[in-house]
């Protein structure tokens, strides 16, 4: 995660954000409680001006959806390998 944020903040300092929305209930409240946010151009698949999605809108959906998706499984190996270590995890799937 830090290379991409170093990535980011080196091609894109003046928007560079530190920060991700936490639900006030979870807050400071427990310690593995972990937050990322990710912002999306919106001029990549929609026309600001009008609002009307591009002609690509749906490669561009499908694109993010397997990004987060792989995001999201890296994520949750590393949690599982940090509980149970990686040679104990047995998959739900």
């Amino acid at each position: 995660m830090g290379i991409c944020l170093k990535r980011f903040k080196r091609t894109y300092p003046e928007t560079a954000l530190s920060c991700a929305l936490v639900p006030g209930k979870y807050y400071r409240m427990d310690a593995r409680v972990q937050a990322i946010m990710v912002e999306i151009n919106r001029g990549l698949y929609m026309n600001e001006r009008t609002g009307a999605k591009k002609p690509d809108f749906v490669v561009i959906k499908e694109k993010l959806q397997t990004a987060l998706q792989s995001l999201i499984e890296a994520i949750a190996e590393r949690v599982m390998d940090q509980q149970v270590g990686p040679r104990n995890r047995r998959h739900s799937w």
